[in-house]
């Protein structure tokens, strides 16, 4: 029986933190580096998506900051922020989502999905 594994994953800082004042509500940015394991084989092929906030029960892609397929040895690089969202959504409480069929028939069209909060602390604001 295999289990997606997440062996790696590293939030980055994204971009310098600039100087700010209060009033002026912040953009953020964000960027997350993994790898993913099916067992002890790299999972490629696995839809990750980058979120600003967690979702309810359906995914809400307006929210969507990046989104990336993993690649061959099951590597994966998303980045993303808040500019363009309106300055009540510049808040940033990002969430990872995996939708996969490891341990699951290949046939099967329907993905699992899985999702990985992000820490806040590794959240940078930006000024732009």
């Amino acid at each position: 029986m295999n289990s997606l594994l997440i062996a790696c994953l590293l939030p980055m800082l994204a971009v310098e933190v600039p100087p700010t004042t209060a009033a002026v509500p912040q953009k953020h940015a964000v960027a997350v580096r993994g790898l993913l394991l099916c067992g002890k084989q790299p999972a490629d092929n696995v839809r990750v998506r980058l979120f600003r906030a967690k979702q309810n029960k359906k995914d809400d892609l307006n929210q969507v900051l990046d989104e990336k397929v993993t690649t061959k040895p099951g590597t994966f690089l998303l980045e993303g922020n808040t500019n363009g969202f309106p300055l009540n959504e510049t808040n940033m409480e990002p969430v990872v989502s995996f939708y996969h069929t490891c341990d699951d028939d290949a046939k099967n069209v329907n993905k699992v999905g899985y999702t990985l909060k992000i820490p806040c602390h590794v959240l940078t604001r930006t000024v732009k």
